[in-house]
């Protein structure tokens, strides 16, 4: 059941408060079309390409721009009763300090902050077979 929302990208404006738009073919090397809006800040688009799909386990997307490249995960683990998504973001280059500090940090700090109305809003659409 998670799986299946978190894929169906043409559905993502109907519940989606940081995606609103999602357009793409869930097959590794395929490029996406995501109109991000976190809140409080001007929306864009990206164009990242799919970089791991683990039907049920795991989808990838990866973004790579001059001197930065990152990396959204979505980790789908089952569990008694349901089953537990991981979200995260990994950055790599040349613009990218030592782990945990500086530029990282922060990124990685509103990377989390902007996922999570996405993470409550996926708990809400698939209801009790999401855990935390």
């Amino acid at each position: 059941m998670v799986w299946d929302v978190l894929t169906d990208f043409s559905a993502y404006k109907e519940w989606n408060p940081l995606i609103t738009l999602a357009d793409g073919r869930i097959e590794v090397g395929h490029r996406l079309a995501l109109r991000i809006a976190p809140q409080g800040r001007i929306a864009y688009i990206v164009r990242p390409r799919l970089s791991k799909v683990v039907p049920e386990r795991e989808l990838r997307w990866r973004r790579r721009m001059p001197l930065l490249t990152t990396e959204q995960l979505f980790e789908l683990e089952p569990v008694p009763g349901g089953t537990k998504l991981v979200l995260g973001q990994e950055a790599w280059g040349t613009l990218v300090p030592g782990e945990g500090s500086g530029r990282l940090g922060r990124m990685r700090e509103r990377a989390l902050r902007d996922y999570a109305p996405f993470e409550a809003a996926l708990r809400d659409r698939v209801g009790a077979s999401m855990r935390p």
